[in-house]
């Protein structure tokens, strides 16, 4: 969502609660100030599993997904819902992709696009494992140039 030449540096900021895997926040903030957040709880187990929903903002745009089968796109006052019979989480959809990308067939997201949502989910892991922020100056495939310090439990 953000272009390319805008994402960074790149700031990851991750919060955990005393279950370290029940309850995490990390908060992102991008070069040109936009910024994102993800947050995850478990709290309790549902008949159906885990609940989950995506919201998104960008303009005048709003977009929110439960559970990847509820999908509500508003454009100021229009809006449109959309609702699947089953959950779909897209993983048949971006395993078949990724292969038509690799064979160099492939349609949608480049090969750095790919490789930068990759290493900024690993980074998010360690930082998250680690309880450091972390500041991203750009991901290199050779190298990986940042900054990091130890975020301290009274923050």
């Amino acid at each position: 969502m953000i272009p390319a030449a805008d994402r960074f540096p790149i700031a990851i900021n991750p919060t955990r609660a005393e279950k370290a895997d029940s309850d995490i926040a990390v908060s992102y903030t991008f070069g040109d100030g936009s910024i994102a957040a993800i947050t995850f709880s478990a709290k309790g187990h549902t008949f159906e599993g885990v609940m989950e929903r995506f919201a998104a903002h960008r303009g005048d745009v709003l977009i929110t997904m439960d559970d990847f089968r509820d999908l509500t796109i508003q454009l100021r006052e229009q809006r449109r819902r959309t609702r699947l019979r089953h959950r779909d989480h897209g993983h048949e959809r971006m395993i078949c992709a990724s292969y038509e990308l690799g064979r160099g067939s492939g349609t949608g997201a480049g090969v750095d696009y790919v490789w930068e949502t990759g290493q900024l989910f690993l980074k998010t892991r360690e930082e998250l494992e680690q309880s450091a922020r972390l500041t991203v100056e750009r991901f290199g495939r050779a190298e990986l140039v940042h900054s990091s310090e130890r975020v301290d439990d009274g923050d």
